[in-house]
């Protein structure tokens, strides 16, 4: 979903470059995973949790902030016209 909507929203001369770097992130992301597990011992499970709940939680209370509408533009009235008024 991500990928696709920093797609439609970036210019067409740096599009590819964004949906490649999105996916190069997920793969960093879980080789971080990995060494994190490698690094913390097996039986503090419960700290490698909080590590992961960590990303979660910033999501969680940052996405009511979030508008509805991905579009991006400069002038109010055709903002307006395009997204819904919950959006705004």
């Amino acid at each position: 979903m991500v990928e696709r909507a920093a797609t439609q929203v970036s210019p067409t001369a740096i599009r590819g470059t964004l949906g490649s770097l999105n996916q190069l992130m997920i793969c960093i992301g879980i080789l971080v995973a990995l060494l994190v597990n490698v690094a913390i011992p097996v039986t503090d499970w419960r700290t490698m949790f909080m590590i992961g709940a960590v990303p979660a939680v910033v999501l969680f209370g940052g996405e009511p902030h979030m508008s509805d509408c991905h579009v991006i533009i400069p002038n109010q009235a055709i903002h307006a016209a395009i997204c819904p008024p919950s959006a705004q």
